[in-house]
């Protein structure tokens, strides 16, 4: 998974150069060779600016079928500092669903997905069928500049 996260990010960087928003990938703590980690674990993956006054905080997933996408794939840690970043802008879970040549991306703002997180929890259930997550904002590809990219300007 962490490679497919890897390779959507710097689609997502690519975008975000073309659209001429400003985009900052934060970096993966280092490890050793144990793969131990000697500070923190990120808050989250990224954070983008539509604009001055749009700041967008993400946490990309990616998916490498369409089946249920579970709510343990987000630390409880990341979801606290994207509720944090809310009080500055927008924060989302970005889930990227890669089963060979069909690419979609979705957006689900982190407070809708706490809400139905916590009534799917109560019902016993522990992740989101992809209708589910579908059903949120679709982020589209489109071709710019002859490029093919991730339209994040739906984020705004």
């Amino acid at each position: 998974m962490k490679r497919l996260e890897s390779q959507f990010c710097s689609e997502l960087k690519k975008s975000a150069d073309i659209l001429g928003y400003w985009f900052h990938k934060i970096s993966d703590s280092p490890r050793s060779g144990n793969y131990l980690r000697f500070s923190v674990p990120k808050r989250f993956d990224l954070y983008l600016a539509i604009n001055k006054n749009k700041w967008i905080a993400i946490e990309a997933k990616s998916q490498g079928n369409f089946r249920a996408f579970p709510f343990n794939r987000v630390r409880e840690d990341q979801i606290r500092y994207l509720q944090d970043f809310s009080q500055f802008g927008d924060s989302f879970i970005v889930i990227n669903y890669r089963v060979k040549s069909k690419l979609s991306a979705f957006a689900i703002d982190i407070d809708t997905l706490l809400d139905i997180r916590d009534k799917k929890l109560k019902e016993g259930k522990k992740s989101l069928t992809y209708e589910e997550v579908s059903s949120n904002i679709k982020i589209p590809r489109i071709k710019k500049d002859g490029t093919l990219i991730w339209d994040l300007g739906v984020l705004k």
